[in-house]
């Protein structure tokens, strides 16, 4: 190791940007799920997942139906106090449905019936809130608070649902969360990350004074990161920027070996870290409790400093 060049930090920033992303309620994760080849392509090389709430969707009991036409309320809780959401949507049906029903309680589904009243298809709650009439007249029904950054990083070709769905720790994690927020959905929200660039920020994360004579990194082109390390680096730039609640040391998932792999990463010469997360491609838009709800987020990282590089790099994954 001794004979392994070093040098002061490059002046270069890690540029990390997601490219696609899939959400479902965590209550609908399956083993051996199907979503087409594009979807299952997308969840096999996602290695960041996204805890999420969103308000949980029932319908009104008062529920009207004309032909194809379905009337009623959307109901949910916002900080303990109900929301309702007037919808009219007329839903065509096929050959073998005939008509509409309302579940019994607690009302979550819309069960599409055939000429003898069995049900051939169903409509839910939460899938009924994310069409577009819906999202155009009530915005907020799809922000999602981000409550956990987590990764799945494993070798193989299992899908991010799958490695969540068989992860013991964050399946505990998943549990905890349905018990202390009762009025929500939990959503897991797999993210596809591109391979990192190399990126000069000049004027804002070059090094400067001492800092440039601190001859101990490793050049990062020499050194390229591994997808275990740019994965960490990611779901770390993720809880800096998010900071979200579920990341607390009172409440996080312990990872020792993403953890050694993180702490590895800091010895490398990039002096910045550019992180990026887009939902611009669906309806969603993330926020938590100190970023606004967007679709397109940025945050840049000072690793310049050494302790800000000394307070990123403590980060808990």
């Amino acid at each position: 190791m001794n004979d392994i060049a070093r040098k002061p930090l490059s002046g270069l920033s890690l540029h990390l940007r997601s490219w696609a992303g899939v959400a479902l309620p965590a209550r609908e994760l399956r083993e051996n799920m199907d979503f087409g080849e594009r979807i299952n392509h997308i969840l096999t090389i996602s290695q960041i997942v996204l805890f999420c709430r969103r308000p949980r969707f029932s319908f009104d009991p008062d529920f009207s139906v004309d032909g194809e036409r379905i009337s009623g309320k959307l109901l949910c809780r916002v900080e303990g106090k109900i929301r309702t959401i007037p919808f009219s949507l007329v839903i065509p049906l096929g050959e073998n449905e005939k008509s509409f029903v309302l579940a019994p309680a607690p009302h979550n589904e819309i069960h599409i019936v055939d000429g003898q009243g069995e049900p051939v298809g169903k409509l839910s709650a939460h899938t009924l809130s994310q069409r577009p009439e819906i999202l155009k007249q009530e915005p907020w029904v799809n922000d999602l608070e981000v409550l956990y950054a987590g990764n799945v990083y494993k070798e193989g070709t299992l899908s991010a649902f799958e490695k969540v769905r068989s992860n013991k720790a964050l399946q505990e994690l998943l549990a905890g969360m349905r018990k202390a927020l009762p009025d929500d959905d939990i959503i897991v929200y797999a993210f596809e990350y591109l391979p990192y660039d190399l990126i000069p920020m000049l004027g804002a994360l070059m090094p400067q004074g001492l800092q440039a004579q601190d001859a101990r990194f490793l050049s990062t082109k020499d050194h390229p990161l591994n997808e275990f390390q740019k994965t960490c680096m990611e779901q770390a730039a993720l809880i800096e920027y998010f900071r979200p609640i579920w990341n607390a040391p009172d409440k996080q998932v312990n990872n020792p070996e993403s953890e050694r792999v993180f702490q590895s990463c800091e010895i490398l010469d990039f002096s910045g870290v550019v992180i990026e997360i887009s939902t611009v491609r669906s309806h969603f838009r993330l926020y938590s409790r100190t970023v606004p709800p967007m679709h397109h987020h940025m945050n840049i990282l000072d690793l310049s400093d050494p302790v800000k590089r000394a307070e990123f790099f403590a980060i808990a994954l």
